[in-house]
Formats: structure tokens, C-alpha cells, sequence
């Protein structure tokens, strides 16, 4: 179920189960992927509780494998998509379709289980855009994950797409989000709703394009809150772009602080590095 996947990809960096959901709920789609490359392999019990993907995320595979034209651009994306071996110091890894489509699904159950009030209300979907596969459909996409050693508590996504928006949609957005506070009541575990309030920034930062890079904006947030008298810290940096008509988006989410300097940093050499791939053709 997803529920078993969720409560692993995002153990490996919150171990306190109402902290993990909180931030599960704001950013679910980044943390069922990036929280992927945190898992530890000694979660033994965990690897025997799971069970197969759910029925709609193996509809939306075979949907896609049925699509001769999603499937033509994910095959020629594998072929310009960066490589385990091609980035030094980022083991990474792919992520499957099973695991896009299991990402979309987890998104809309917490969703569906979360009441959200933000302030202003037209930031509702701030997070949304914090995303990277921002919603936009996966059925052609390709991706990796990886974490830097160097760079601990910080996971990193890159995804290859279909353009979806341009970065005047997303920094317009920002720009009028710079600020927001967001509310959740989220299920308790005793049944009560756990009312939490973020305080959020966003901030979209004077990082420079790569040549050859059409609608590029980076964009970094840092969300603040209580929890269970805790203060928590979490931060996401989104580099987002296009280059010869696919989409690049590379997320790095740290939910253990704000994100730091080399976490940018490698961000936008990750970023940088598969321009130039898909640049080189």
C-alpha cells in the first residue's frame, strides 16, 4: 500500500511519525521521491511489510507504455538523462514509472485527507509549484534521485519533461507568495486532528542560466513551525528550465534546516550538468 511506501521514503529523515507527516504533507511529491534515496537498507521489517505498487499507479504505467509517443520521448530521455556514474560525489538512481505514478497517488491522498487554509488563499498551491513535477503530466518523464554524503540530510531530484509552464507562471506566483502562513489540521494517530501553522518564504534567487536555457528561475523556500513544542525547519531549492524543448527541473529538499549554500550550489551544477547533456544531444 502507499501508506507502507510513504512511511519508508520518508523515515530515513524524520523518525518522529507526527513530524514526518507534516512535512509529508506539504511536500509529499518531492518526498516520495527524493525520500527514496534516504532509506536506510536495514530497515528489514519495513522491506517485508511492503506490497506491490496500487492498482492506480499500474494503470497509469500501462497507460503510458501504451502511449507510442510518451514512450518514444521517455526512451530518448533514458539516452540524454545523467547517469549513476556521470556525477561525481551523487550516486543516482532512476525513478521508475511505478514510482512517478505511486507519487501522484500519495499526493492526492494526503490531500484528500488534509484540510489546508492559507494565508494569503491564493497561496494555496505554493507548495504545489514547490514540487518540481509540479502536477504536470509524467507519463514521458524521466528521473533520478540521489543524496551527497558531503550534503547530509539534503535529497536531490532531477526530472527530464514536457515543458508544463513557463518561468514567468512560477515566479509571478512566488513573487506574490513570498511570504505565506499555512494551516493543516492532519489525522491524528488517537483519532484528534493536529492543527499545525507553517510560516513560509519564498524567495526566487538572481541564479544565472546556463547558456541555451529558455524559461529558467530558481527558486528557494524555507518553511518554519511547531510541532509537538519542536520547532522544525525544512527548505526546498528548485531549479527549473528548458533546453531544446524538454523540461528540467532539479529539486534539492533538506528537512533537517533551511537549505544551505552547498546544497544550491549542487543544485545548479546538477542542473548545469544536464543542460549541457541534452545541449551535447
Amino acid at each position: 500500500m502507499l501508506h507502507t511506501l510513504m512511511t519508508m521514503t520518508i523515515r530515513g529523515i524524520h523518525r518522529n511519525s507526527l513530524r514526518t507527516r507534516s512535512v509529508a504533507a506539504l511536500g509529499a511529491g518531492v518526498l516520495a521521491l527524493s525520500g527514496l534515496a534516504a532509506c536506510s537498507s536495514d530497515d528489514s521489517a519495513d522491506d517485508a511489510d511492503q506490497t506491490p505498487a496500487s492498482e492506480s499507479a499500474e494503470v497509469t504505467t500501462e497507460e503510458g507504455e501504451a502511449n507510442p509517443e510518451a514512450e518514444a520521448k521517455r526512451s530518448e530521455r533514458e539516452q540524454k538523462a545523467l547517469g549513476a556514474e556521470e556525477v561525481e560525489g551523487l550516486a543516482l538512481q532512476e525513478i521508475t514509472q511505478e514510482q512517478f505514478a505511486q507519487t501522484g497517488t500519495l499526493t492526492e491522498q494526503l490531500t484528500g485527507n488534509t484540510s489546508m487554509h492559507s494565508e494569503p488563499p491564493e497561496c494555496a498551491d505554493v507548495f504545489q509549484k514547490l514540487q518540481g513535477t509540479g502536477g504536470a503530466d509524467t507519463s514521458a518523464a524521466v528521473g533520478r534521485l540521489g543524496q551527497d554524503p558531503n550534503i547530509p540530510d539534503t535529497a536531490f531530484t532531477l526530472v527530464l519533461n514536457d515543458p508544463s509552464a513557463t518561468a514567468t507562471d512560477y515566479t509571478s506566483a512566488f513573487e506574490q507568495c513570498g511570504d505565506v502562513q499555512m494551516t493543516m489540521d492532519l489525522p491524528g494517530q488517537d483519532g484528534q486532528p493536529q492543527q499545525i501553522t507553517y510560516q513560509m518564504t519564498n524567495e526566487v534567487t538572481g541564479a544565472t542560466a546556463p547558456e541555451g536555457a529558455e524559461d529558467f528561475f530558481a527558486v528557494k523556500n524555507t518553511s518554519n513551525a511547531d510541532i509537538q513544542g519542536q520547532p522544525v525547519t525544512s527548505g526546498i531549492f528548485l531549479v527549473s528550465g528548458n533546453v531544446g524543448g524538454t523540461a528540467i527541473q532539479v529539486n534539492a529538499q533538506s528537512n533537517a534546516g533551511p537549505i544551505s549554500p552547498e546544497a544550491e550550489q549542487r543544485a545548479l551544477d546538477l542542473f548545469n550538468q544536464q543542460a549541457q547533456k541534452l545541449q551535447n544531444g
